[in-house]
């Protein structure tokens, strides 16, 4: 009888442990939720791409003041360069930022003095290189970031004037402003990939035009069409 009830007690404790285990297990708090990465941080990249635009001069002094020098023409060519900027998220599905960029660019473009300046003369435009300096605000969809972007341009511009007989060239730094936007995604935790398009207008600037002996104003415009690499080298916690 006694074995019995100690057969009995043993068998009782062994189920209520078993029970109070499983319990438990249940009740176990599940592992922690790794934080959600975050744009927040700053990065470098390399682009590359292409660039359109035209261009077109107006006499500024002379008895032909106010007309053509050269026409409205178009410039093409490609670039390369590189960026670097900084990102915060302001919130889960926003961002701020700013960034900066330089390019090596040969687009170029040319035409003929029109009358009733030397019809002989061919005007050539080249840009040397761009930069520009901006600000971002994005919306960021989990890799995904789409972005307006806006700020300063900086181009030099080089102006090639001449014919059978004579030729000579001019440099210029033409400012301007710029706006654009693009679309980015994040590859892995610190890399990722971007295409990005860039409208720029350039305030006239005035070069010597020896084809007629007088000030001409220079007029800009481009567009610029690009894809890059960023790496992000320095993260912080953001929202």
């Amino acid at each position: 009888m006694r074995k019995t009830a100690f057969c009995i007690v043993a068998l009782t404790s062994l189920i209520a442990t078993s029970a109070i285990a499983a319990d438990m297990a249940v009740k176990a708090p599940p592992p922690p939720i790794a934080p959600a990465a975050t744009w927040t941080g700053c990065y470098v990249g390399v682009e590359g791409g292409g660039n359109w635009g035209q261009t077109h001069s107006i006499a500024a002094a002379g008895p032909n003041i106010g007309d053509a020098h050269s026409p409205s023409h178009d410039l093409s060519g490609g670039l390369a360069g590189g960026t670097v900027g900084c990102n915060y998220q302001i919130a889960t599905n926003w961002l701020v930022g700013a960034e900066g960029d330089f390019s090596w660019t040969n687009q170029s473009g040319s035409a003929m003095t029109p009358p009733p300046f030397n019809t002989t003369v061919t005007i050539t435009e080249t840009e040397r290189w761009f930069g520009t300096a901006r600000g971002r605000i994005g919306y960021v969809a989990n890799n995904w970031l789409v972005y307006a972007t806006g700020g300063a341009a900086w181009t030099k511009l080089n102006l090639l004037e001449g014919n059978a007989t004579f030729s000579e060239s001019e440099n210029r730094v033409l400012s301007g402003g710029t706006v654009g936007g693009g679309v980015e995604w994040r590859f892995a935790p610190q890399w990722s990939a971007k295409a990005e398009y860039l409208y720029v207008a350039y305030t006239p600037v005035q070069y010597f035009g020896i084809a007629c002996c007088t000030l001409e104003n220079r007029h800009l415009t481009d567009n610029i069409f690009r894809v890059g690499v960023d790496y992000a080298f320095a993260t912080w916690p953001g929202k």
